[in-house]
């Protein structure tokens, strides 16, 4: 059960990517990262899925509607919608980054080139967990690069909208309003976010993942363990360091 809008859309974005990422990831490790087999592997998620786009399209209408009751949540709302306007833009350019040209981008573009996954001999990097790196992967197989970091800036919007989720379920919802916008206010979240690179990502999974570990600490609902646990895998698919948290 979902305390907020911001909850919702946090833990059905980074659960649904995890979920695409380690079936891109199955496929490709079969030999199947070719346009027909993702595509109807898209096709199905997406038809699965419609009664969740359903449901978030009328909580997020109804949302929209109750922001404009009040002028200081209306201005709040708008300051932020032409912030994320602005790190669009930002996100919609060529990939300048050294690690997206040395591995982010240039490694899933070899698995696309060649079908499978498979041991990378001259890029070591290549090695590494590689969950989000599937998604990339996916915009590579639909000829854009840029889809990649857009997506990556995706994640980084979910994560604000859980941060603002659990200081709405814990706290307040002025709290959370000014929590979503403290979180962009570190360089480190905005540089990475609008790039292919994926520390933001990782940093939104285990966020996520600890939120759900503390609502079920909480209130002992069970399906929130469980979704702590799968968080944490897609954490450990994402990057090694994980581990550690």
């Amino acid at each position: 059960r979902f305390a907020s809008l911001g909850e919702e859309i946090g833990f059905s974005l980074f659960v649904g990517a995890g979920v695409i990422g380690l079936s891109v990831l199955l496929f490709a490790l079969a030999g199947w990262l070719r346009p027909v087999p993702i595509a109807l592997l898209m096709l199905v998620f997406i038809v699965s899925a419609r009664g969740s786009w359903a449901r978030l399209y009328s909580r997020g209408i109804e949302r929209i509607q109750r922001l404009g009751q009040s002028r200081e949540t209306k201005i709040a709302a708008t300051v932020y919608v032409f912030f994320l306007v602005f790190l669009v833009l930002r996100g919609a350019t060529p990939p300048t980054a050294a690690d997206e040209l040395i591995y982010h981008l240039s490694v899933p573009n070899d698995f696309v080139k060649h079908g499978p996954v498979y041991p990378m001999f001259d890029n070591s990097l290549g090695n590494f967990p590689f969950l989000i790196h599937m998604i990339y992967a996916v915009a590579k197989l639909a000829g854009s690069e840029i889809a990649g970091r857009l997506f990556s800036l995706l994640l980084a919007v979910g994560t604000s909208f859980a941060i603002f989720g659990f200081c709405t379920r814990y706290l307040t919802r002025r709290i959370g309003a000014v929590a979503m916008f403290a979180f962009f206010a570190a360089g480190m979240v905005v540089e990475v976010a609008v790039t292919s690179r994926i520390d933001v990502s990782l940093a939104g999974m285990l966020f996520l993942c600890t939120y759900a570990m503390i609502n079920y600490l909480d209130g002992n609902e069970r399906g929130w363990l469980w979704i702590s646990a799968l968080l944490a895998g897609f954490s450990l698919g994402i990057k090694h360091t994980a581990m550690i948290w």
